[in-house]
């Protein structure tokens, strides 16, 4: 499945996107989704296929050394449309919802990941079963675990992040936890589409890299990782009741890891997302 990358349409397109705050969210994929009767099924016997009730969709979220938001991504894991959909938004966005409107960033400040995961979850119109949040320290300490990120960057960044001015020429590099998260909140360039397209792309590749270590004895370690370097509403239960379906994904030859693509404008509040960068969220995180 391949998409138009023309701005300023929003559009999906596979590949290897990568914090969750977030870092983290590759591991995300591990809440996902409602088992179906696994691989150890006598031979005779009639397996389900998963259906709509086994998708999960998490926000993850990045924070930096005052606690102020710097990462907002949801990742849904779709078992029965055989798709993990990805985007993220920048903190800046404004968003509008039963008569208030505040940006992401302002509405965590005030209420804290529920209350910023129902707010986006009324705007959008769109499912979203629990959130992730991790600061710089709790992503080192997840990457320690996981080991570094191969990602290659075309072109030169350089500016401030958390604090100090950081610069990556272009090139080959393995990412490790603080280079990811530099990455990840770097405030160039200054368009804020740009910026979450990279976080986009750090995302996605995270999760084509970590999601298949679940077919492997190694998955409930690192998950255990993630929740103890994290504040989540999520558990381990999560993934011991959700790995059956999980592995109907990242046992695939080609993990189907999209991403939607935002455009938007800067105004007076914040960054506001065109009209069809809302359709496009909508279409790509649809309710059961």
């Amino acid at each position: 499945m391949k998409h138009s990358e023309s701005r300023p349409a929003v559009f999906f397109r596979t590949f290897a996107v990568s914090i969750a705050a977030a870092a983290a969210v590759f591991l995300l994929g591990w809440w996902i989704i409602s088992s179906r009767p696994g691989s150890d099924a006598p031979p005779n016997e009639t397996r389900l296929l998963p259906d709509a009730s086994s998708r999960l969709t998490v926000l993850a979220l990045g924070v930096g050394e005052s606690e102020e938001l710097t990462v907002c991504a949801l990742v849904s894991f779709q078992p029965d449309l055989i798709a993990v959909q990805t985007a993220v938004l920048p903190p800046e966005t404004v968003w509008s919802a039963g008569g208030e409107q505040n940006t992401l960033a302002a509405a965590y400040r005030q209420g804290g990941a529920d209350y910023l995961r129902r707010q986006l979850s009324a705007w959008l119109g769109v499912p979203i079963d629990g959130a992730l949040v991790q600061n710089r320290r709790q992503l080192s300490a997840v990457m320690d675990t996981c080991g570094p990120l191969p990602f290659t960057l075309t072109a030169a960044l350089s500016g401030e992040t958390s604090g100090h001015r950081v610069s990556f020429p272009p090139g080959e590099y393995r990412l490790d936890g603080a280079a990811l998260a530099d990455l990840l909140t770097l405030q160039a360039p200054a368009d804020p589409a740009r910026r979450s397209d990279r976080a986009a792309e750090l995302l996605g590749s995270l999760i084509r890299q970590h999601l298949p270590a679940v077919l492997t004895e190694s998955g409930e370690a690192l998950v255990g990782a993630l929740l103890s370097h994290s504040q989540s509403d999520l558990s381990l239960l999560d993934y011991l009741e959700r790995r059956t379906a999980l592995c109907s994904l990242a046992g695939r030859p080609e993990l189907p890891v999209y991403c939607v693509y935002l455009d938007g404008t800067v105004g007076q509040e914040g960054y506001y997302l065109s009209e069809v960068s809302l359709t496009c969220l909508r279409a790509a995180f649809p309710a059961v």
